[in-house]
């Protein structure tokens, strides 16, 4: 027998003469002896002892707080699971609470599903004691508690604030005259805004664009593969994922690249594959694709996704093979679902379309709060309409840059007047006005456009009104052209892909856009991309305070007797209507500079795949909200339509 194996011989001997001796001592004894040998020695005196005499000594170390954790303390790592079996369930409470957050899960590990639900039941009792725990035992264990709770508790983790009423949260009908929309704020937020992007830029690049990867999500109207574009020309790696139920021609980014036609009628991929037209390839375009069934459980869910978010909107998670993909790219930037966004698990900015940061954010429905939540998580929100601040005081959203949408202006241009000689011949004209934009008498104004227009050709020999005659109010407007008795004065030109839009744009005279919002998008931008004057309304006052170059100088046009004095002046004084034109397309490139504007949006992104953005702690938006402000909340709440109509 070597030396070694009789030293473990003899030590083993001495502690079963040392056990048989404990066992042997009553209660009293075994105490006194406990804390006459200490720490060092109460391990082994643990191990000599039966269950009866381990509840003996619990008895009387653990009646005190403070020698309940000695107890534990001296025990060390491999014992203190036995001991927590030994706890009564206010033993187990009281040293919960003394151990904290770093040592529960470790706690939550050594119990038995009775135990577990003894804990739950105690410290889901408070308010924010649920959510405490349940952050406190982390990731990895909360599938575990959420199997303990009830279904109310479950609800309150889910919605601290009180479950979806499935009614408006907010509203307004009429962001435009919001009270927070002042020369003064707007300013305020201009230089906030400029400051903003001087400390981005001013970092150390720590992440080359050749590098990053960014996934544009959502297209409504090609909103961001032009955009896409723009950064593509600069470097940027940007894949555009198009929406899975959004097959209309114009969400397709291949719409922007097509020169033909569409017969009509046809508005999506389908029409148009039944016609015998495709659309051009496209590379780096995909769509947010859908699972083929609706088993999706917790843990298939992409990375950074929380198990509280998968479970609050798990019936968003039928894109989940789309939202994986999304989650291969460092950052993503997202329109029209920027929930995508969020439920792909990666850092994200946002920007709006307009519905859906008008109406949808608006409802206080599970479909609602998850807009909201979007826009409120995301590293930054891109906007360009003053109106989207209109929305943050409503949403209480603090994260929004001043950042123009991109076009091509090399696309998008003057040049020669191809449609032009065509037209001439087919209507007998020699002045254009045209209109490309959707027939909408609500939101375009379209028919306040079309009676001016009517008085304007009745004056005017040579008139004729170009328009691609699609939209929501199209019947409308065609019993209108006969009730008015211009219709041998109206071309109706098919609908057609961008490329032939631009020939469309240079040919005309000029362009009506919307006559009701008073905000521009990408059809008055594409229009004064090319030199073409246009006609529309706008908040002068709002565009002078917020953008650098200020209110476009477009025909700032209110009502039908502006409209009808607009085309009048035009038509007369064709130098300055090439001045008109010209003045634009110099704003375009100063306002929506590709150089300037797709260096911030490319180091923006960059900053956000690697989580450098810049403070929104000086943005306006900091402000609280005015007595004024909340009165006209509550007066916009008041008159709301019966939800969940958006009218």
């Amino acid at each position: 027998m070597s030396t070694s194996n009789l030293k473990s011989s003899q030590v083993s001997l001495v502690r079963r003469v040392q056990q048989a001796a404990w066992r042997r001592l009553s209660d009293s004894q075994r105490q006194l002896l406990w804390k006459v040998l200490g720490a060092r020695h109460q391990p082994n005196l643990w191990d000599y002892s039966t269950d009866a005499q381990r509840s003996s000594l619990i008895a009387e170390f653990a009646r005190r707080d403070d020698r309940l954790r000695l107890l534990w303390e001296n025990l060390g790592a491999s014992r203190q699971p036995q001991l927590w079996q030994h706890f009564s369930d206010t033993q187990r409470q009281l040293l919960w609470m003394a151990l904290g957050a770093y040592h529960q899960p470790d706690l939550w590990d050594y119990s038995s599903y009775e135990q577990r639900s003894s804990l739950v039941a105690f410290f889901a009792a408070g308010d924010g004691r649920l959510q405490l725990l349940w952050e406190n035992l982390g990731a990895d264990r909360q599938p575990q508690l959420w199997q303990q709770l009830s279904d109310s508790q479950r609800s309150s983790l889910l919605w601290p604030a009180g479950e979806p009423r499935n009614a408006w949260d907010s509203f307004d009908s009429t962001p435009w005259d919001h009270p927070w929309l002042s020369v003064e704020n707007l300013l305020k937020f201009r230089r906030f805004s400029d400051a903003w992007f001087d400390r981005l830029l001013s970092q150390p690049k720590t992440l080359s664009a050749h590098r990053a990867s960014h996934a544009f999500v959502g297209n409504m109207a090609n909103n961001l593969y032009i955009r896409a574009k723009v950064l593509r020309r600069r470097g940027a790696r940007v894949d555009v994922f198009v929406h899975p139920h959004d097959t209309n021609l114009m969400s397709q980014p291949a719409w922007e690249e097509y020169g033909g036609v569409v017969p009509d009628g046809v508005t999506t991929l389908a029409d148009l594959e039944s016609a015998g037209q495709l659309l051009p390839e496209v590379d780096g375009v995909y769509r947010v694709d859908a699972a083929e069934n609706s088993d999706i459980r917790p843990e298939d869910r992409p990375k950074g996704v929380s198990f509280l978010d998968f479970q609050r909107f798990r019936a968003y998670f039928f894109l989940l093979p789309g939202l994986k993909r999304i989650a291969e790219h460092d950052s993503a930037f997202a329109v029209q679902i920027p929930y995508a966004a969020m439920l792909a698990g990666l850092p994200y900015a946002v920007s709006q379309m307009g519905g859906e940061i008008w109406y949808e954010a608006s409802r206080d429905d599970i479909h609602g709060r998850l807009i909201r939540e979007a826009y409120s998580r995301a590293a930054f929100y891109a906007f360009n309409n003053p109106w989207s601040l209109t929305f943050a005081r409503r949403y209480a959203l603090k994260n929004l840059v001043y950042l123009p949408l991109l076009i091509d202006g090399g696309q998008y241009s003057p040049g020669p007047p191809s449609c032009r000689g065509e037209w001439r011949r087919i209507s007998g004209g020699n002045f254009f006005v045209m209109m490309t934009s959707r027939l909408d008498f609500s939101y375009k104004g379209s028919d306040i456009a079309l009676r001016a227009f009517s008085r304007f050709a009745n004056v005017t020999a040579g008139a004729r009104l170009v328009a691609t005659g699609w939209g929501a109010d199209k019947e409308k407007w065609e019993r209108m052209l006969q009730d008015l008795g211009i219709h041998d004065k109206v071309l109706v030109v098919p609908v057609a892909g961008k490329r032939k839009v631009v020939e469309y744009l240079r040919s005309a005279d000029c362009l009506i856009d919307q006559i009701s919002l008073g905000y521009y998008g990408a059809t008055a931008l594409e229009a004064m991309a090319c030199g073409t004057p246009v006609l529309m309304k706008l908040n002068k006052e709002q565009y002078d305070a917020l953008l650098p170059e200020g209110c476009p100088p477009v025909e700032l046009v209110n009502n039908e007797d502006e409209v009808y004095s607009s085309l009048v002046a035009l038509h007369a004084d064709r130098d300055r209507s090439k001045a008109v034109g010209a003045g634009l397309r110099e704003w375009f490139l100063k306002t929506h500079d590709n150089e300037k504007w797709g260096a911030r949006y490319q180091a923006s992104l960059d900053a956000v795949a690697c989580g450098r953005l810049p403070s929104f702690a000086d943005t306006p938006l900091e402000q609280p909200l005015t007595s004024e402000e909340q009165a006209y909340h509550q007066k916009q709440l008041a008159a709301a339509p019966i939800f969940p109509n958006y009218k």
